[in-house]
């Protein structure tokens, strides 16, 4: 995915977007047609249309939409989070993820976030060496400055020991922002490496309204 903007898809993704959100919301308002006794189809319906729904935001954020909502911190990683364990199972590995009480709450521009986290794991999971399997951890936490996303590669155990080279994977995620002309935004991270991964902080965004929500 952070070879997206790169790629054809680029061109084509206005285009998809559009007609993929159409078909959601013919979906949405044929389930809302159905007879009142079919109460847990509707609902089963509807739940499936809003997951939709939120892997579109996840592509409008990659391919750089500026209007992407403020959301709380778990919200916004959240259809990040679904398409990248199915992603990151097909190379062997698992996905986990991990909050401390409160941070998911904090609000975020959610763009953001959903593209400088989808980066730093792809590029995370390119830099384990081919044969290696394990866990990856996308992690929230607080910081005075606003939200903290920490992703962390953990290998299974009995892995021979081997350098995951986090500061080369930040420096690559730099380079990357400065490519797509995304570096130094004011709501971009700042970003360190620590012992299993990258620590990424965003600022706090002023909480969102209730259409952005």
């Amino acid at each position: 995915m952070h070879r997206v903007t790169t790629s054809s898809l680029s061109f084509l993704a206005p285009g998809l977007l559009h007609q993929l959100g159409n078909q959601l919301f013919a979906v949405q308002g044929s389930a809302q047609l159905l007879p009142e006794q079919a109460v847990e189809l509707r609902t089963r319906i509807l739940a499936a249309a809003a997951r939709g729904g939120e892997t579109l935001r996840l592509l409008r954020a990659l391919l750089g939409d500026p209007a992407a909502p403020r959301l709380p911190l778990e919200r916004a990683l959240a259809p990040l989070l679904d398409v990248a364990r199915v992603s990151l199972r097909e190379r062997g590995h698992q996905l986990a993820a991990a909050s401390t009480p409160g941070a998911g709450g904090i609000p975020v521009e959610a763009g953001a976030v959903l593209e400088w986290t989808a980066q730093a794991l792809c590029l995370l999971a390119d830099a384990v060496p081919a044969g290696v399997t394990g866990r990856f951890t996308v992690a929230t936490g607080m910081a005075p400055a606003g939200a903290v996303v920490a992703v962390c590669f953990e290998p299974v155990a009995g892995s021979l020991p081997f350098p995951l080279g986090q500061a080369d994977v930040r420096d690559r995620l730099e380079q990357e922002a400065r490519r797509a002309g995304r570096a130094g935004r004011a709501n971009g991270p700042t970003c360190r490496s620590v012992a299993a991964g990258l620590e990424l902080t965003f600022p706090s965004a002023p909480s969102a309204t209730n259409l952005e929500a």
